[in-house]
């Protein structure tokens, strides 16, 4: 059974730090309709990824699957948001391969546990906390709606 994510991109509205001495940034920041991020995944013994963009993807799934110590995975990436400009991409499609590969091995991780495992949300937090706050969820294949 196939697991099918959406999840859009995202803008950042500025960064400051607010804290003294610490680590510690404040930014507002907005999710955006498009470009998004639409992949399909089920189980499998191996890593298999058939990407019909044109963004290199195979790095993060190969990156996820190792992430959550499954065997492997089938992958489809029907859209991608572009590398390198400003839009959250790497959070997006590691977010949304993790939390599709979550559900389809059974692992009741939480969006949050996703991203600390991936090393994602650490400096802005947006391409994660609008994910949580929308209770968006996996559809499978043959069903409508939007995914995590």
């Amino acid at each position: 059974m196939f697991f099918t994510v959406e999840s859009s991109a995202r803008l950042h509205l500025g960064f400051y730090t607010i804290s003294g001495g610490h680590t510690a940034y404040g930014s507002i920041g907005v999710a955006i309709e498009k470009p998004r991020v639409t992949v399909q995944v089920r189980r499998s013994d191996e890593v298999e990824v058939r990407n019909l963009t044109q963004v290199r993807v195979e790095g993060d799934v190969a990156e996820v699957v190792k992430s959550l110590g499954l065997p492997g995975a089938e992958v489809g990436v029907l859209e991608a948001i572009p590398r390198h400009v400003g839009l959250g991409s790497t959070t997006q499609i590691r977010l949304s391969l993790a939390y599709a590969l979550s559900r389809a091995y059974g692992m009741d991780w939480s969006v949050r546990k996703l991203a600390f495992t991936l090393g994602r949300g650490w400096v802005s937090g947006i391409g994660v906390a609008w994910r949580v706050h929308t209770r968006q969820r996996p559809h499978r294949k043959g069903r409508k709606g939007s995914g995590a």
